[in-house]
């Protein structure tokens, strides 16, 4: 459906994306793609739709905040940049070997770890239950990522899930929040829109 028209400007559920995302993000999505498939090129930032980037950096992040991420890549210095503490799981070794290369040094509050199959990948049983403020779910086996990251979450904290639109996660994620709100948006380097859900705790 996404090589439609139609496709290119709602997401998997059939929400469209608003007039004014429309307006403001498709121009900058559709340029954006052209660099990657031209060049390479791709932003220094999450791969996440521009609304919910920009509400998570202004409502969820703070300077000390501890951050689990899961599915390492561009948004890994981007938090590390941001945070206080940052736990990023990757489980593809040449992309986790991109990773370091971006993070360089300097970035002794971060954890970048290579894990293989899904128990590794998910385990988050070295972190205090409570103490974690924000969660990125973008990575492979996402319904596992959710059920072993939501009793890490910190009352007021939040969890952001990629692709809620084509994900079985995401009613796992919302039966466990205290409210969500679901974003259907451009990203960089897509010129199509898609869905993410960011639940708060």
């Amino acid at each position: 459906m996404r090589w439609t028209l139609v496709g290119r400007f709602r997401d998997e559920t059939g929400h469209a994306v608003a007039p004014g995302d429309l307006l403001r993000h498709a121009p900058r999505a559709f340029a954006e793609a052209v660099a990657r498939v031209t060049v390479g090129w791709a932003p220094a930032a999450p791969l996440i739709g521009y609304s919910a980037r920009r509400v998570i950096e202004r409502e969820v992040l703070t300077a000390g905040c501890r951050i689990v991420e899961f599915g390492s890549g561009r948004s890994t210095p981007w938090f590390a940049a941001r945070c206080g503490w940052l736990l990023s799981v990757e489980d593809d070794p040449v992309w986790y070997a991109r990773v370091e290369r971006w993070l360089g040094s300097g970035a002794e509050h971060v954890r970048h770890e290579l894990r293989a199959g899904p128990r590794a990948y998910t385990d988050l049983s070295d972190v205090r239950d409570g103490s974690v403020d924000f969660a990125l779910v973008d990575g492979r086996w996402r319904d596992s990522c959710v059920a072993a990251v939501v009793p890490k979450i910190r009352p007021g904290g939040a969890v952001y899930l990629d692709n809620s639109d084509t994900e079985a996660a995401a009613a796992r994620l919302q039966a466990a929040a205290t409210r969500v709100r679901r974003f259907t948006d451009f990203a960089p380097t897509h010129f199509f829109v898609e869905q993410g859900m960011l639940a708060w705790f």
